[in-house]
């Protein structure tokens, strides 16, 4: 039967954090991730014509860089479908998908932060004498910044707000890699990068990933929660809903 909940009680769904919380903030949004996802389409498609795949999933860059064009295409294809389908705007599946892609952000807003302070610190001058072309450095700076960049301005526009349980998406993700680094160098008795996977540098290099991934969460984490007005405590509504034909807020609406 149908019963209604009071949503007084009930703070925004994740899912609902995915946009702005004004139609002209939610468009300009769409155009920037728009934009990005169509920058980030043209990095894959050089990648793929250039038949570097798959030997470029041995990168942690490479990683971050796919996580990050899927949050931008789920994004993107959350938004277009909810502009041609009514149904899918007002349904459950668009809160669903919403959480996961704000879970997906949170996952490259930590990762992308260690991406770009590890190649910086210990291996630009390193790739930079391989390929010291302008658009090869170019290449460079958008995977390994461009990308964190990116993502900064998205937060600084999007409703969502961090929760340090979630930091543990990027430490899985992080240490994930770290763990198939190891496997592969030591099965193919080769460094996946100019430091040798068995010395000490390279579990240095490990533990400041995490260090750094959790440092630039936190900052995530204090701006959401000083900033966004999710934050703050704001209700969704204070109408009541029927919960078997579940309605999404009106913030969420674009």
């Amino acid at each position: 039967s149908t019963w209604e909940i009071d949503m007084k009680l009930i703070r925004i769904h994740d899912g609902s954090r995915l946009w702005n919380p004004s139609h002209r903030g939610n468009r300009c949004l769409f155009l920037f991730r728009f934009i990005s996802l169509v920058i980030a389409a043209l990095v894959l498609a050089n990648d793929i014509m250039r038949n570097v795949y798959p030997a470029l999933f041995i990168f942690l860059t490479t990683w971050g860089f796919l996580f990050t064009f899927f949050f931008y295409f789920i994004s993107i294809f959350d938004f277009l479908l909810s502009k041609v389908s009514t149904r899918y705007s007002r349904s459950s599946t668009r809160l669903c998908i919403g959480s996961f892609a704000v879970n997906l952000f949170q996952c490259c807003f930590g990762a992308q932060a260690t991406i770009t302070i590890i190649y910086w610190s210990f291996f630009w001058k390193y790739y930079y004498n391989l390929f010291p072309q302008w658009w090869a450095q170019g290449y460079c700076f958008y995977l390994h910044g461009g990308l964190l960049i990116t993502l900064w301005v998205d937060n600084l526009a999007n409703n969502i707000v961090f929760e340090r349980r979630k930091f543990v998406y990027s430490m899985l993700g992080i240490s994930a890699y770290f763990t198939f680094n190891t496997v592969y160098s030591t099965f193919n008795q080769r460094s996946i990068y100019p430091e040798n996977y068995r010395s000490l540098i390279y579990f240095v290099q490990a533990a400041l990933g995490l260090i750094v991934a959790y440092i630039h969460f936190e900052v995530g984490v204090f701006y959401s929660q000083k900033c966004k007005e999710t934050a703050k405590g704001i209700f969704v509504s204070t109408q009541p809903v029927s919960y078997t034909h579940l309605t999404l807020p009106t913030i969420y609406s674009v």
